[in-house]
């Protein structure tokens, strides 16, 4: 149970709740209390989404949903599956800063403003709350961590959008090859950060089987024209040898990975492992084995963590009102 809800996929012990109703009764009310949980959280998600796309549509902002309720409904055909509390939109780097105002104008505030230069200029996003339960909204301007190859031309997501729906209000979601990017990329980004990813492995491979075989064609050409084609092919391999999926690739970055290692990677990274890969290891395998991008890359990561110790740093010395 521990191990299905931190990788966030609960949602596959539906298929044996009648089982467990009779033979794990605790574990089957667990699961119904956490059925209802998703449910109104998401259903909040939702209407959020929907109010922050009137908002930004107002002020004519193009933007893009991703991740959360709505790329649920289109991978499983249902918005409820797992929790989300977050609504993560993105927009044009240029409409950054008109963007967030109209987020604040709807009742929020940045989110631990004193890491928010850290957060937008290395990270590419902002974080705002409102409080009272009400989800976070995570503002992107950019795609693509410290430690993973960043997306190329995100506005090309935002460009390629597609309908979908949220609360009854038409808002543009991502289009199925760009969820199948954002699905590999979240999968890399997580084993580049020793976080359980199980749940992004399947979305992957949903997202993948949705495909009609002209779209798996250019999926490839997607990926190499936003410089993520070691990311695509190392989630697709993770997702072929974790799950046996069938959706194997023409290549494995990660074939220097052991299987047994892999599966813990994914699934349990928080256990130590001796033949676990050094971070440095991954970054070479995901940068295509190319000196020019590995560096430039550690450089990215090594600015991050500076400009995040200096920020810290700084609030640690400001000087207090004596009491």
């Amino acid at each position: 149970m521990d191990v299905a809800r931190l990788n966030k996929v609960l949602h596959a012990l539906d298929g044996v709740r009648a089982t467990l109703r009779t033979r794990a009764p605790s574990v089957a009310l667990s699961l119904d209390r956490f059925r209802l949980r998703t449910m109104a959280m998401n259903r909040v998600c939702l209407a959020t989404g929907a109010r922050l796309s009137l908002a930004l549509r107002r002020d004519g902002i193009a933007h893009v949903h991703m991740k959360g309720p709505l790329q649920q409904a289109a991978l499983y055909g249902s918005p409820f599956v797992k929790p989300s509390g977050d609504v993560d939109v993105l927009v044009a780097e240029e409409d950054r800063a008109r963007a967030a105002r109209a987020v604040e104008q709807l009742g929020y505030r940045s989110e631990q403003p004193h890491l928010a230069a850290w957060w937008i200029r290395h990270l590419g996003e902002q974080h705002f709350t409102a409080g009272g339960g009400a989800p976070k909204i995570d503002l992107h301007h950019r795609l693509g961590q410290p430690g993973t190859p960043p997306v190329r031309v995100p506005g090309s997501w935002i460009a390629d959008a597609v309908p979908g729906r949220a609360d009854g209000t038409e808002v543009p979601v991502l289009h199925p090859l760009d969820r199948c990017l954002l699905a590999a990329t979240s999968v890399a980004k997580a084993l580049i950060a020793r976080e359980p990813c199980l749940d992004h492995v399947v979305d992957l491979a949903r997202a993948l089987e949705a495909l009609s075989p002209a779209q798996r064609a250019a999926l490839e050409g997607r990926a190499l024209r936003h410089g993520l084609g070691e990311t695509l092919a190392a989630a697709t391999a993770v997702a072929d040898r974790v799950l046996r999926a069938g959706v194997a690739g023409r290549e494995d970055p990660l074939s220097f990975v052991a299987d047994d290692v892999l599966l813990a990677m994914v699934v349990t990274p928080w256990l130590a492992m001796v033949d676990r890969p050094k971070r440095r290891q991954l970054m070479w395998a995901l940068c295509g084995r190319a000196p020019i991008r590995f560096v430039r890359e550690a450089g990215r990561v090594l600015a991050a963590d500076v400009a995040r110790l200096r920020e810290a740093a700084g609030r640690s010395h400001e000087v207090r009102p004596e009491t």
